[in-house]
Protein backbone atom coordinates (compact mmCIF):
# COMPACT_ATOMS: atom_id res chain seq x y z
CA UNK A 1 0.00 0.00 0.00
CA UNK A 2 3.01 2.32 0.40
CA UNK A 3 3.22 4.80 -2.46
CA UNK A 4 6.72 4.87 -4.21
CA UNK A 5 8.54 6.52 -7.27
CA UNK A 6 10.26 4.38 -9.72
CA UNK A 7 13.03 5.51 -11.74
CA UNK A 8 12.37 4.48 -15.85
CA UNK A 9 16.14 5.14 -17.27
CA UNK A 10 15.28 5.25 -20.88
CA UNK A 11 12.81 8.00 -20.01
CA UNK A 12 14.71 9.57 -17.64
CA UNK A 13 11.73 10.52 -14.93
CA UNK A 14 10.25 9.38 -12.22
CA UNK A 15 6.96 7.81 -12.15
CA UNK A 16 4.70 7.68 -9.51
CA UNK A 17 2.45 4.16 -8.03
CA UNK A 18 1.39 2.36 -5.00
CA UNK A 19 2.36 -1.06 -4.16
CA UNK A 20 -0.45 -3.36 -4.68
CA UNK A 21 1.09 -6.65 -4.32
CA UNK A 22 3.83 -9.18 -4.57
CA UNK A 23 4.46 -12.60 -6.68
CA UNK A 24 8.02 -14.06 -7.15
CA UNK A 25 10.16 -11.95 -6.13
CA UNK A 26 8.57 -8.89 -7.75
CA UNK A 27 6.24 -5.97 -6.64
CA UNK A 28 3.13 -5.05 -8.47
CA UNK A 29 3.25 -1.03 -9.21
CA UNK A 30 -0.01 0.59 -9.95
CA UNK A 31 0.58 3.54 -11.36
CA UNK A 32 -1.29 6.42 -11.86
CA UNK A 33 -1.71 6.86 -15.39
CA UNK A 34 -3.94 2.99 -15.19
CA UNK A 35 -0.99 0.81 -15.89
CA UNK A 36 0.06 -2.20 -13.38
CA UNK A 37 3.47 -4.07 -13.73
CA UNK A 38 5.43 -6.78 -11.43
CA UNK A 39 9.00 -5.09 -11.09
CA UNK A 40 12.57 -5.97 -9.06
CA UNK A 41 12.97 -2.93 -6.85
CA UNK A 42 16.71 -1.83 -5.07
CA UNK A 43 16.33 -3.33 -1.04
CA UNK A 44 17.04 0.12 -0.02
CA UNK A 45 15.20 3.66 -1.85
CA UNK A 46 17.19 6.25 -3.44
CA UNK A 47 18.55 8.95 -1.39
CA UNK A 48 21.04 10.81 -3.63
CA UNK A 49 20.49 14.16 -5.81
CA UNK A 50 19.38 14.16 -9.45
CA UNK A 51 19.04 11.21 -11.20
CA UNK A 52 20.40 7.43 -10.39
CA UNK A 53 22.73 5.66 -12.48
CA UNK A 54 20.79 3.47 -14.78
CA UNK A 55 20.67 0.00 -13.80
CA UNK A 56 22.39 -3.08 -16.07
CA UNK A 57 20.21 -5.20 -17.97
CA UNK A 58 18.75 -7.47 -15.25
CA UNK A 59 18.93 -5.36 -12.03
CA UNK A 60 16.47 -4.14 -10.11
CA UNK A 61 14.95 -0.83 -10.54
CA UNK A 62 15.74 2.47 -8.79
CA UNK A 63 12.76 3.95 -6.63
CA UNK A 64 12.33 6.00 -3.49
CA UNK A 65 9.13 6.61 -1.31
CA UNK A 66 6.63 9.13 -2.00
CA UNK A 67 3.65 10.81 -0.55
CA UNK A 68 0.32 9.77 -1.50
CA UNK A 69 -1.59 12.14 -4.37
CA UNK A 70 -4.22 14.48 -3.31
CA UNK A 71 -7.49 13.18 -3.98
CA UNK A 72 -9.55 14.27 -6.82
CA UNK A 73 -12.12 17.10 -6.76
CA UNK A 74 -15.19 15.88 -6.93
CA UNK A 75 -16.87 16.49 -9.77
CA UNK A 76 -19.09 19.02 -10.69
CA UNK A 77 -23.31 18.89 -10.57
CA UNK A 78 -24.83 18.55 -13.90
CA UNK A 79 -27.28 21.59 -14.10
CA UNK A 80 -30.88 20.27 -14.21
CA UNK A 81 -32.62 20.86 -17.92
CA UNK A 82 -34.99 23.06 -17.79
CA UNK A 83 -38.43 21.98 -17.57
CA UNK A 84 -40.27 22.41 -21.55
CA UNK A 85 -43.44 21.04 -20.48
CA UNK A 86 -46.08 22.65 -18.03
CA UNK A 87 -46.80 19.22 -16.03
CA UNK A 88 -43.15 19.49 -15.25
CA UNK A 89 -43.24 22.66 -13.33
CA UNK A 90 -42.70 22.61 -9.66
CA UNK A 91 -43.46 24.85 -6.75
CA UNK A 92 -41.74 28.09 -6.51
CA UNK A 93 -40.76 27.52 -10.37
CA UNK A 94 -40.63 31.02 -12.01
CA UNK A 95 -41.73 31.52 -15.24
CA UNK A 96 -42.78 34.19 -18.15
CA UNK A 97 -45.85 34.87 -18.88
CA UNK A 98 -47.63 37.54 -21.32
CA UNK A 99 -44.54 39.65 -20.58
CA UNK A 100 -44.49 39.67 -16.74
CA UNK A 101 -42.08 37.00 -14.04
CA UNK A 102 -44.82 34.73 -12.13
CA UNK A 103 -43.78 32.30 -9.43
CA UNK A 104 -45.91 28.72 -9.73
CA UNK A 105 -47.76 28.25 -6.21
CA UNK A 106 -49.41 25.15 -7.70
CA UNK A 107 -51.80 23.59 -9.93
CA UNK A 108 -55.69 22.24 -10.27
CA UNK A 109 -57.63 20.46 -12.46
CA UNK A 110 -60.95 22.76 -13.32
CA UNK A 111 -63.39 20.82 -14.97
CA UNK A 112 -65.85 21.40 -16.80
CA UNK A 113 -69.68 19.38 -16.63
CA UNK A 114 -69.67 18.78 -20.21
CA UNK A 115 -70.65 15.28 -20.30
CA UNK A 116 -73.13 13.46 -21.97
CA UNK A 117 -74.66 10.04 -21.49
CA UNK A 118 -73.35 8.76 -24.89
CA UNK A 119 -69.66 9.57 -23.57
CA UNK A 120 -70.05 8.74 -20.89
CA UNK A 121 -67.41 5.66 -19.50
CA UNK A 122 -68.68 2.38 -18.03
CA UNK A 123 -68.62 2.23 -14.19
CA UNK A 124 -65.80 1.66 -12.80
CA UNK A 125 -65.54 -2.20 -10.71
CA UNK A 126 -66.11 -2.13 -7.24
CA UNK A 127 -63.10 -1.97 -5.18
CA UNK A 128 -62.18 -5.28 -3.09
CA UNK A 129 -62.52 -8.92 -4.36
CA UNK A 130 -61.59 -8.99 -8.25
CA UNK A 131 -64.13 -10.37 -9.81
CA UNK A 132 -64.42 -12.56 -12.89
CA UNK A 133 -67.68 -11.95 -14.18
CA UNK A 134 -68.82 -8.36 -15.95
CA UNK A 135 -71.12 -6.22 -14.47
CA UNK A 136 -74.97 -6.79 -15.22
CA UNK A 137 -74.82 -3.88 -17.42
CA UNK A 138 -72.32 -5.44 -19.80
CA UNK A 139 -73.35 -8.91 -19.68
CA UNK A 140 -74.85 -8.72 -23.19
CA UNK A 141 -73.43 -8.66 -26.20
CA UNK A 142 -70.00 -7.53 -24.85
CA UNK A 143 -66.62 -9.52 -24.23
CA UNK A 144 -64.34 -9.47 -21.12
CA UNK A 145 -61.97 -8.00 -23.71
CA UNK A 146 -64.03 -5.31 -25.00
CA UNK A 147 -65.23 -3.97 -21.50
CA UNK A 148 -61.44 -3.97 -20.35
CA UNK A 149 -60.73 -2.17 -23.40
CA UNK A 150 -63.76 0.40 -22.73
CA UNK A 151 -62.48 1.26 -19.61
CA UNK A 152 -58.65 1.79 -20.44
CA UNK A 153 -60.10 4.30 -23.11
CA UNK A 154 -62.14 5.73 -20.77
CA UNK A 155 -59.13 6.07 -18.05
CA UNK A 156 -57.06 7.59 -20.84
CA UNK A 157 -59.98 10.43 -21.60
CA UNK A 158 -59.92 11.21 -17.77
CA UNK A 159 -56.41 12.20 -18.11
CA UNK A 160 -56.43 13.51 -21.34
CA UNK A 161 -59.62 16.60 -20.04
CA UNK A 162 -57.21 16.43 -16.65
CA UNK A 163 -54.44 17.60 -18.70
CA UNK A 164 -56.55 19.70 -20.61
CA UNK A 165 -58.18 21.41 -17.77
CA UNK A 166 -54.90 21.89 -15.25
CA UNK A 167 -54.80 25.04 -14.72
CA UNK A 168 -51.45 26.43 -12.55
CA UNK A 169 -51.52 29.34 -9.50
CA UNK A 170 -49.45 31.87 -10.62
CA UNK A 171 -47.97 34.80 -8.12
CA UNK A 172 -47.27 37.88 -10.18
CA UNK A 173 -44.73 40.59 -9.15
CA UNK A 174 -47.37 42.91 -8.25
CA UNK A 175 -48.47 40.53 -5.74
CA UNK A 176 -51.37 39.49 -7.48
CA UNK A 177 -52.50 35.74 -7.72
CA UNK A 178 -54.38 34.60 -10.80
CA UNK A 179 -55.30 30.47 -12.15
CA UNK A 180 -53.85 30.33 -15.77
CA UNK A 181 -54.03 27.75 -18.42
CA UNK A 182 -50.57 27.09 -19.56
CA UNK A 183 -49.56 25.90 -23.09
CA UNK A 184 -48.29 21.97 -22.89
CA UNK A 185 -45.00 23.11 -23.99
CA UNK A 186 -42.52 26.26 -23.33
CA UNK A 187 -42.84 29.67 -25.68
CA UNK A 188 -45.94 27.09 -27.61
CA UNK A 189 -48.56 30.27 -29.15
CA UNK A 190 -50.96 28.05 -30.90
CA UNK A 191 -53.99 30.63 -29.56
CA UNK A 192 -55.72 30.73 -26.20
CA UNK A 193 -57.72 27.69 -26.53
CA UNK A 194 -54.24 25.40 -25.86
CA UNK A 195 -53.15 27.76 -23.08
CA UNK A 196 -51.18 31.29 -22.30
CA UNK A 197 -47.45 30.38 -23.87
CA UNK A 198 -44.14 30.89 -21.20
CA UNK A 199 -40.91 30.53 -20.70
CA UNK A 200 -39.21 29.12 -18.23
CA UNK A 201 -36.82 31.41 -16.20
CA UNK A 202 -35.27 29.70 -12.86
CA UNK A 203 -35.88 27.07 -10.10
CA UNK A 204 -35.44 28.10 -6.70
CA UNK A 205 -33.70 25.71 -4.46
CA UNK A 206 -35.78 25.36 -0.92
CA UNK A 207 -33.49 25.61 1.56
CA UNK A 208 -33.53 22.32 3.68
CA UNK A 209 -35.23 22.23 7.01
CA UNK A 210 -32.50 22.77 10.24
CA UNK A 211 -32.39 19.27 12.11
CA UNK A 212 -34.45 18.91 14.99
CA UNK A 213 -33.03 19.20 18.33
CA UNK A 214 -33.23 15.45 20.28
CA UNK A 215 -35.76 15.42 22.90
CA UNK A 216 -34.36 14.83 25.96
CA UNK A 217 -35.10 12.06 28.07
CA UNK A 218 -37.92 12.62 30.60
CA UNK A 219 -36.70 13.03 34.23
CA UNK A 220 -37.68 9.92 36.38
CA UNK A 221 -39.44 10.89 39.39
CA UNK A 222 -38.44 9.67 42.58
CA UNK A 223 -40.73 7.01 44.25
CA UNK A 224 -42.35 8.69 47.10
CA UNK A 225 -40.92 6.11 50.28
CA UNK A 226 -43.45 5.21 52.95
CA UNK A 227 -42.22 6.81 56.71
CA UNK A 228 -40.87 3.65 58.74
CA UNK A 229 -43.92 2.58 61.29
CA UNK A 230 -43.43 4.08 64.58
CA UNK A 231 -42.22 1.05 67.10
CA UNK A 232 -44.71 -0.02 69.65
CA UNK A 233 -43.27 0.75 73.41
CA UNK A 234 -43.47 -2.45 75.57
CA UNK A 235 -45.61 -2.65 78.62
CA UNK A 236 -45.19 -4.26 81.63
CA UNK A 237 -47.49 -6.79 80.47
CA UNK A 238 -45.36 -7.47 77.54
CA UNK A 239 -41.96 -8.00 79.38
CA UNK A 240 -43.61 -10.67 81.32
CA UNK A 241 -44.51 -13.01 78.47
CA UNK A 242 -42.12 -15.86 78.43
Amino acid sequence: GRWVEVYWAGDGEWFLGRVAGQREGKLKIAYTDGEALYQVLQDEPFSGDGDPPAPADGEPEHFRFAEAPPPPPPPAPKPKAAPTDSSKLAKHDVIAVRGERATVLGKRVLLEDSSSDDDAPPPAPARGRRERKKPDAFAAGVSSSEYTRQLRDAAERRAAAALAATHHELEFADGRKEHVKLSRRAGDDAGDDAGAPWTFVERKERKAPAPKKPKAAPKRKAAARKPPAAKKAKTPADEAKP
